[in-house]
């Protein structure tokens, strides 16, 4: 009688023990980033280099275009307890340089949003390495 007890808790520990360990630390998919934030978080990334890079250079920042955007990847984690969603793909852009030269480069994308509780502000997290430290940075994706 004594076994069958201990073996119905040590069998409901087992249970217990392996439904929290199958669930991860995940965000729901379907709140995932609408293809409008992925662009506008895209250029934003694509400003924020091109631009750090044409200040070091004394340039002007080319415009930029987005023209396709193919999502083949997306994960979804919690981060300091706010879904963060990593997209990775590829897109194609349109350079457009101050004396209006144009080009067409494809390229592969990371990308790392996050969204705030409610929903309604998306952010995208760049991570910044200087000298040794790395450090995270979020960027605040402006709706239209």
């Amino acid at each position: 009688m004594i076994n069958k007890i201990i073996n119905k808790i040590f069998t409901f520990l087992l249970i217990t023990i392996f439904c929290v360990s199958c669930t991860g630390n995940t965000a729901p998919l379907e709140y995932a980033p609408p293809a409008d934030i992925v662009r506008r978080a895209l250029e934003l990334s694509l400003q924020i280099e091109y631009g750090n890079l044409s200040n070091h250079l004394h340039n002007k920042a080319p415009q930029i275009i987005i023209k396709k955007i193919n999502i083949a990847n997306i994960k979804s984690t919690i981060n300091n307890n706010l879904p963060t969603y990593k997209l990775t793909g590829k897109y194609r852009v349109l350079f457009i340089d101050k004396k209006k030269q144009k080009k067409i480069v494809e390229n592969k994308f990371e990308l790392n949003l996050q969204r705030e509780k409610k929903g309604q502000t998306w952010y995208l997290v760049m991570l910044k390495r200087h000298n040794i430290k790395e450090k995270y940075y979020r960027y605040k994706i402006q709706k239209m």
